[in-house]
Order: C-alpha cells, then structure tokens, then sequence
C-alpha cells in the first residue's frame, strides 16, 4: 500500500478543513465547495513556493485557471522548470463527467495528480479511476494520483493514492 507524501497529505488535510468549514456554515451549492477548496490548495501552493495558476490566484501574483482547475508550476528564468500539481475537480456525481475531467489528468505530465469528486459511496470510483490509470498506454512506473471523494453517506473527503 502505498504512503501519502508531503504534498499529497496537505492537500488531504486542506481539504478535509475545508469541509468541516462547509459543515459549520452550512454551504449548500457546489461553486461555494469548488471556489473554497481551489482557493485553499493554491494558497498551499503559494506558502510552497510555486506559481499557481486556478483558485482565484489572479488575486494574489498568479493567473486565472490554466490547462486544469488547479496548476503548481516551478519556473526559472521564465521556464517551466517543474510541474508539483494538477488538479481537476468535478461535482457532477456522474461518472461520465468525473471521467471527461479526469482523463485531463491521464494526459498530464505532473509530480502530483490529484482528482476531486463527490458520490454516494466513493469506492466504486476510486475502482474505476484507477481502472483508467491502469489501461492508459502511456502510464509510467511512479506516477502518483490522489483521489479525494467526499463521501455523502458519512460527510467526509476519504482519499485513495494510486502510484503506478
């Protein structure tokens, strides 16, 4: 079984704050989840140093969403040099939106890849992500994905890290 790393247990964690935000407010619409959540993991990404493009970032020396949801570049002298994470969000329980969403992150080249979504019972889609990573012809030996559900049946983000 594979280990949470640094980064991928502080997306974890901030996400699961967030939640617990969301439950003592009371959020009821999937924008408020998206706009906290994205906003939230990019401040991470900026305390690490990174140049963050999504999650209101434009506010703050970075730029409005790029390629995904949620972008952590490195640059050096006007280079990408480094590509920490890529995320993509999607709130539609359907698993065919999950998937168009998801496959953005098959294609992409990233230390960390990271999948948010909500469902019933998240399980059954940890499977099948996993299933994708799997059957993808150009998945390469250590390359790390986060699934981050939030599960409705008990109120919380469960997460499962597949590293190929």
């Amino acid at each position: 079984m594979s280990v949470l790393d640094n980064v991928e247990e502080l997306v974890f964690q901030t996400a699961t704050q967030i939640a617990n935000q969301a439950a003592r407010e009371s959020w009821l619409n999937d924008k408020v989840w998206t706009q906290k959540l994205l906003s939230a993991l990019g401040e991470c990404g900026r305390q690490l140093g990174y140049y963050v493009c999504g999650g209101g970032a434009e506010q703050h020396g970075g730029q409005c969403e790029w390629l995904y949801d949620l972008v952590w570049l490195k640059n050096n002298n006007g280079f990408i040099v480094d590509v920490p994470l890529i995320l993509e969000s999607e709130w539609s329980t359907s698993y065919k939106h999950i998937s168009e969403d998801f496959e953005k992150l098959l294609v992409g080249r990233a230390q960390h890849r990271v999948m948010v979504f909500q469902q019933k019972h998240v399980d059954g889609i940890f499977g099948r992500l996993a299933e994708e990573v799997r059957n993808f012809g150009l998945t390469q030996a250590g390359d790390r994905y986060l699934f981050l559900g939030w599960d409705w049946s008990d109120k919380t983000f469960k997460s499962e890290l597949l590293v190929a």
